[in-house]
């Protein structure tokens, strides 16, 4: 175990060092490393742009475009952990995250007459990513940073509406954010962040065998995020 850790501490280091090379031209000897882990928490909105084309046959056909911009909100948490290098005023991170939230957002449409019922809920619940945070000191102990990285979310469709999937799955995307960090002392710190995650949009497809009735949905989701963060930090190089 000690001897894994020790390796990933040096893949992190080397990684570290040829970022900083690729946009500082510096070697080894001239970075300041340091680890960190941290724990966020936050609110979390979600929102899903909803796009439906709804078509039925000629004599009697149509064929309809249905756009609906859903939200949801709940409370999310972060664990992450990352090296950053400073050189002067500048700073490059490396950052990993698994994240849980309970941001949600539920529907229903009550049809009394045939006694019609349909409830259905969106939920995107675990989340994790890799960032780049390339960040300027603004004081001594205040650094301005900026997040871009890849990010993986679990969506989850539970409906009885027949014109609607159920869907479960994981989705790719891009995070991008920007915040804040202030050092309490040389070891430890808060930050408060925005994040935006773009997730990759998802299709679905019903056809209803009794009315003819096809009904493609295309809906894209996003997720804003709002963290306020406790970080401990220590020296590598």
């Amino acid at each position: 175990m000690i001897g894994l850790l020790k390796n990933g501490r040096e893949l992190m280091q080397r990684l570290l060092i040829i970022l900083f090379s690729s946009f500082l031209n510096l070697n080894a000897t001239s970075l300041h490393a340091k680890a960190y882990i941290g724990l966020g928490l936050g609110p979390d909105l979600i929102t899903l742009k909803q796009t439906a084309h709804i078509m039925s046959p000629a004599p009697f056909g149509f064929n309809v475009i249905d756009k609906k911009n859903l939200s949801g909100t709940g409370i999310f948490g972060s664990l992450f952990a990352g090296i950053e290098g400073q050189k002067n005023k500048i700073a490059i991170a490396i950052e990993g995250n698994v994240d849980i939230s309970s941001a949600n957002y539920k529907s229903s449409n009550k049809e009394f007459n045939n006694e019609n019922y349909s409830q259905t809920q969106y939920k995107m619940s675990q989340g994790l990513g890799l960032s780049i945070l390339p960040g300027y000191l603004i004081t001594p102990t205040s650094l301005f940073y900026g997040r871009i990285g890849y990010t993986n979310t679990h969506l989850k469709i539970a409906t009885n509406d027949a014109s609607l999937n159920n869907f479960s799955g994981r989705l790719n995307g891009v995070k991008l954010g920007a915040g804040i960090r202030q050092a309490l002392s040389e070891a430890i710190l808060i930050r408060l962040e925005y994040e935006l995650s773009q997730y990759k949009s998802i299709d679905l497809k019903t056809f209803d065998a009794l009315s003819l009735v096809t009904k493609n949905t295309n809906i894209k989701p996003r997720q804003h995020q709002v963290a306020l963060s406790i970080v401990a930090q220590f020296n590598m190089i």
